[in-house]
């Protein structure tokens, strides 16, 4: 079996085309971290890309990075995910 190249944009769309169709189902609304810059000089930790992501106009999506790890709910409602290990 030959494997195809996974594009990160398009697993990103995919990404969103799910957050899609989970908000028109009226389920609770995910943010998502990238972690790009976690463990670099300057760079932030996991929470904190997440709540930045939250407040972007980017529909809380990071533009760079895999926005492998998310927040799901609420305020203390929601809960951690990771989108990876649920494909």
């Amino acid at each position: 079996m030959k494997l195809k190249k996974l594009k990160l944009n398009a697993l990103s769309e995919a990404v969103l085309k799910d957050k899609e169709m989970n908000a028109l189902k009226g389920g609770d609304s995910c943010c998502t971290c990238s972690c790009y810059y976690e463990k670099e000089p300057g760079g932030s930790s996991t929470m904190d890309n997440m709540g930045a992501n939250h407040d972007s106009p980017n529909g809380g999506t990071s533009l760079n990075g895999c926005n492998q790890y998310g927040w799901c709910g609420e305020g203390e409602e929601g809960m951690y995910y990771d989108f990876e290990a649920h494909e």
